[in-house]
């Protein structure tokens, strides 16, 4: 557990990393299931819309097609 509690924090300590607790259930609503059927992706997809100037990094190819297609910004691995 302490390791996890160092590790979050360092994460949200780096330069450049905002950390949001909250989740515009509009976007959110928006996208799923219609357009992102996984929930936890359509989160991270509402998340990149409402932050200005946020990306999305994943290895899930069909994601990145996904984010395309509404215009969100992503980075392939």
């Amino acid at each position: 557990m302490k390791s996890i509690i160092i590790d979050t924090t360092c994460l949200i300590s780096m330069s450049g990393v905002i950390y949001i607790s909250d989740v515009d259930m509009r976007i959110l609503l928006s996208l799923w299931p219609a357009k992102i059927p996984d929930y936890g992706d359509a989160v991270l997809a509402s998340l990149c819309r409402q932050t200005k100037e946020s990306q999305i990094a994943t290895f899930a190819k069909k994601f990145i097609q996904v984010l395309a297609e509404i215009k969100l910004p992503a980075w392939k691995f």
